[in-house]
């Protein structure tokens, strides 16, 4: 895999990087790979299914859904626990 330094993609070049980097993403978790985004945290698929008593009885009708997981990343985690907040009032014309 070739990693391109963030610096060197031209400006005019960012949409095209971020379609690719999304397809190539959503190809990793279909294959069943957590995507991993650095600092940012990782991304996984998780199912649920009906739960067989007998293992003759799994088939692919026993799963319910799937859904995307988000873990945040350390240095994600940290920002979301020092997060501060105010009250704002709404202003009225």
């Amino acid at each position: 895999m070739h990693t391109l330094p963030l610096g060197e993609v031209p400006v005019r070049g960012m949409g095209v990087l971020t379609f690719e980097s999304v397809d190539l993403m959503r190809d990793e978790l279909e294959d069943g790979a957590i995507v991993r985004l650095g600092d940012l945290g990782s991304l996984r698929i998780s199912i649920s299914s009906n739960g067989e008593t007998e293992e003759k009885d799994v088939t692919a009708n026993s799963i319910k859904g799937a859904k995307c997981i988000f873990t945040p990343g350390s240095s994600l985690k940290k920002m979301l626990n020092n997060l501060t907040y105010e009250k704002t009032v709404k202003k009225t014309l």
